[in-house]
């Protein structure tokens, strides 16, 4: 097993709170990569998945691309252009909104479905490959840590 030092080849940090920021983003990454090569046999992408769990969630209900993009994980991804590309592939419906004629509201088809569900069980590995590392009692803490992280106030705001 390497150590964060290894991996980036760094003989020291400033302090442990570096060591951390560092050792947080570049398992960030790797688990993001991961979950790429995960979805690439499937055709889709983290944000498209992503797109397609938040649709699922709506119960055949239209979304607006706003509320998508309120609920990815990846927020600053191009939410327009994800849509596009997965109505190529026949996966969501885009129906005008008859109250406001600027506004589209998404929804999740059947082939749509059929794609998510058959793209699950090898993130379902990515799911059993963490309950196996971290047990339970350490996820608990580590979700309420980073929940603080997120919701620290003085940060600078850019």
């Amino acid at each position: 097993m390497k150590t964060i030092a290894e991996e980036l080849k760094m003989r020291q940090f400033q302090n442990e709170f570096q060591k951390f920021y560092l050792n947080l983003l570049f398992t960030a990454h790797w688990l993001e990569h991961k979950n790429r090569q995960l979805l690439r046999p499937y055709g889709l992408t983290p944000a498209q998945y992503n797109v397609l769990r938040i649709l699922r969630g709506q119960n055949g209900k239209g979304i607006s691309a706003t509320a998508i993009q309120e609920r990815m994980v990846f927020r600053n991804s191009n939410v327009t252009r994800i849509i596009e590309k997965l109505l190529e592939k026949g996966y969501v419906n885009k129906i005008s909104c008859e109250g406001n004629r600027r506004r589209n509201d998404i929804s999740l088809t059947s082939a749509g479905a059929l794609a998510l569900q058959e793209a699950e069980p090898v993130i379902r590995k990515l799911d059993g490959f963490l309950n196996q590392t971290v047990d339970l009692k350490s996820a608990i803490r580590l979700n309420a840590l980073f929940d603080g992280i997120r919701n620290y106030e003085p940060l600078i705001h850019e």
